[in-house]
This record gives structure tokens, C-alpha cells and sequence, in this order.
């Protein structure tokens, strides 16, 4: 029988007292019990740190609680809580879920294969009060995109995730991320080790809800709603060529960071150069892009367009464009010359160290 290697829990708190003994109690009750239980707190003022001291009284592992001296966000929360582990592999955890009593085995399970850097799986999503609305991932698509080679700006939730602690090594370089989804920022927690192990290694998806992932107004980040036709129609066809050349820096970066691993990595060098090439020509396509929308001239506008058709970028993710966005393109682009979204103010983009 091939022994479990000890898990770390790495739990982010701030205000959660609402819902956070029933987390911990679901924690308590796993089937492989962790190594321990590393609780770093972002500067709650609920009662969120009583129920966490309480709950480590009682459990037969440690509960390690750190108090973070100035608030960090999450995303430094869950940085900080991470660093903290001494497990093998870490999981991480939010505050106001409940896990299934075979999460941590069943994830567990999947670093027997030495070549699995990350493991994840599938959530029933249910409301405030637990009750089930549907299940949060579809596990064919998952699987089709996990096998495609590159994983683009793919990633998963921090809840549903365990990794390999060895990577960790690669923490220093976390500061030259730039997040594609808010790029006034560096990646957050799950998208950065995702990252990771999708350069470095593999990454196993097990398709069974292995946690209730708990919806409620309070939710930084939730599953999806669904959208009426007119919504649907207006994101089909509207789109503004502006944040494409933030896109563009957030690929460069992720390509920076593949050739500074590189460099350390003499072993994974012909992989992580891939990976390099394949994001920088995700920048390229997506510079294109911009230029569709913003080039002063409609002629400019229409040659750009071309390039980009000529050089492959409408045939599909991860790599490119889907092909129904040429249409977009072409009529919020070229024809309208839509840059930037009056209603809609960014935050500027951060400057990664040098």
C-alpha cells in the first residue's frame, strides 16, 4: 500500500465567522487527516480567529494561526499562507465551504503518478443555506483543455486544488506575474501554482464533487450566472480593443517567467521554451488584435484584421481567438473603432520588478 504524504491546509480568513465552523468541522472529519492546518487572517473583526483557536483545542493535528500585522488581500493572504506549510503537498482552503469526508485522500491519491504537479476537482455549487444548484464543472471539457498541451490563461479555483509543495521554489518569480483578469495585479494563489504545474509537469483533474461550494452576497468570486439572450448577444458581438494590449503584457510576462525558470531549470529547458513561444505568440495575436481596434485609419484597421486571419489567430483557444470572433472583430473594430469601454474605468497596469 503506497503511504499518503502529509497535506498542509493552507486556510485565508478575513470576517468569516458566519460560516467558517462548519468548514473546519469538514476538515476535521477527512479520511486522511492533514499534517496540519496553516490559518493566516487578513485583519478579521468578527469572531472568525475565536472559532479557529476553539477548533484547534480539540483536533489531533496543529492549527498554526498567523495574524498578518497589515492587510495583504488574498491574494498575499494566500502567498503568505502557502509559504507557512510544511506539508508535502498543500491544499488550499476557503473559509465558508464544506468539504466532502474523502477530499483530501482523493486528491491525495493523485500524486502516486510522480509526474502530477497539481490535482483538482469538480464542486456542487450550492446556496448560502447549502442547498444544492448545479454542479460547477464540466468534466469533458476539462479534460480536453487539460490535454491540449497549452493551458493559455486556464485555471481553477484555489478550493478545489492540491499541489506539490516543491513548487513553491518558484515563489520569487510570482512578482512578475501580471493577473489577465485584473492586471493592475500579480496572479493570484490558485492561477499562479496552476501556472506552474502546467509548464513544469501535469495536472489531474478528477471529475467527482469532492466540496460544497457555498454561494452567498459575500462571495469574492462565484459561479457564473447565467445570462439572458441580450446579454449573450451583446458579449458576442461587442468588444473593446483596449485591454487587449494589457493582455498582451500579461502573456509577455507569463513568457518572461518561463524563460527566467529556464535558466534555473537546465532539465525542463525544451518544455518551458515551448511554453515561452506559445505565450508570446498569444501577445503577438493579441497585440494584432489591439491594433484592429485601434489603428487611426480604417484601412489600418482592415489590414490588421487580415494579418491576424493570415497568421491563424481566429482558430481557437487556447492559443488564439475563437473562430465566430472574426465577426466581432471586424464590426466592433474595424468598422466602429471601439478602444476603450466609456463606461467601464480600468486600473492601470503594474510594472513587474526588472
Amino acid at each position: 500500500m503506497v503511504k499518503s504524504p502529509a497535506v498542509s491546509v493552507a486556510l485565508a480568513t478575513f470576517n468569516g465567522a458566519r460560516h467558517i465552523a462548519e468548514q473546519l468541522e469538514s476538515i476535521r472529519t477527512q479520511t486522511l487527516q492533514p499534517s496540519e492546518l496553516v490559518v493566516c487572517d487578513d485583519g478579521s473583526t468578527d469572531e472568525t480567529l475565536q472559532n479557529v483557536r476553539s477548533f484547534g483545542e480539540r483536533v489531533p493535528f496543529p492549527v498554526h494561526v498567523h495574524r498578518q500585522s497589515e492587510q495583504l488581500g488574498y491574494r498575499r493572504n494566500f502567498r503568505s499562507a502557502a509559504a507557512l506549510c510544511s506539508g508535502e503537498l498543500i491544499a488550499f482552503c476557503d473559509q465558508d465551504d464544506v468539504w466532502h469526508a474523502n477530499k483530501l485522500q482523493r486528491l491525495a491519491s493523485a500524486f502516486h503518478d510522480p509526474t502530477v504537479l497539481l490535482a483538482y476537482h469538480d464542486a456542487n455549487v450550492v446556496d448560502a443555506s447549502g442547498t444544492f444548484l448545479h454542479r460547477k464543472l464540466d468534466g469533458r471539457a476539462e479534460k480536453a483543455e487539460l490535454s491540449a498541451g497549452f493551458l493559455g490563461w486556464k485555471s481553477s479555483y484555489g478550493l478545489l486544488q492540491m499541489f506539490r509543495a516543491t513548487l513553491r521554489r518558484f515563489d520569487p518569480l510570482w512578482d512578475l506575474s501580471i493577473d489577465h483578469n485584473d492586471r493592475s495585479e500579480i496572479l493570484a494563489h490558485d492561477q499562479w501554482y496552476f501556472f506552474l504545474a502546467g509548464v513544469l509537469g501535469r495536472i489531474e483533474f478528477i471529475d467527482e464533487p469532492l466540496v460544497e461550494y457555498r454561494q452567498h452576497g459575500s462571495n469574492l468570486y462565484g459561479a457564473p450566472k447565467s445570462r439572458g439572450l441580450l446579454s449573450r448577444l451583446h458579449h458576442r458581438f461587442v468588444h473593446f480593443g483596449g485591454p487587449d494590449a494589457e493582455l498582451a503584457l500579461a502573456a509577455r510576462a507569463r513568457a518572461r517567467i518561463c524563460g527566467e525558470i529556464a535558466r534555473r531549470e537546465p532539465g525542463q529547458r525544451a518544455s518551458l521554451a515551448r511554453h515561452e513561444a506559445a505565450y508570446l505568440r498569444l501577445a503577438e495575436r493579441l497585440q494584432r488584435r489591439h491594433n484592429t481596434y485601434a489603428s487611426p485609419s480604417l484601412r489600418g484597421r482592415l489590414a490588421s484584421l487580415a494579418r491576424g486571419i493570415l497568421n491563424g489567430d481566429y482558430q481557437g483557444k487556447p492559443r488564439g481567438f475563437e473562430p465566430a470572433s472574426v465577426v466581432r472583430d471586424a464590426w466592433s473594430g474595424v468598422f466602429r473603432h471601439q478602444i476603450h469601454d466609456p463606461g467601464v474605468r480600468l486600473p492601470p497596469v503594474r510594472t513587474p520588478p526588472a
